[in-house]
């Protein structure tokens, strides 16, 4: 179930990456992380999605904001 719809989840996830306020963007990044976990392979579909979403995020967030943010895409 959340393979078939990790492509909605990530869509939703990548809107509150980019929000302007720093809470919504950890717990999107740490939703996001757990999300990657279950589905594993079938994230590789939307990477280019991921990276352009993980550029965006981490070009506005502090250093310490960007560490949770880029320790989904490890």
């Amino acid at each position: 179930m959340v393979r078939s719809s990790f492509g909605i989840l990530f869509h939703a996830l990548s809107a509150d990456l980019q929000a302007w306020q720093d809470e919504p963007k950890i717990l999107a990044a740490e939703l996001l992380y757990i999300l990657i976990v279950f589905v594993e392979d079938d994230a590789t579909m939307h990477l280019q999605a991921m990276i352009i979403t993980m550029i965006k995020a981490c070009s506005n967030a502090l250093i310490e904001k960007k560490l949770s943010i880029l320790n989904c895409f490890q």
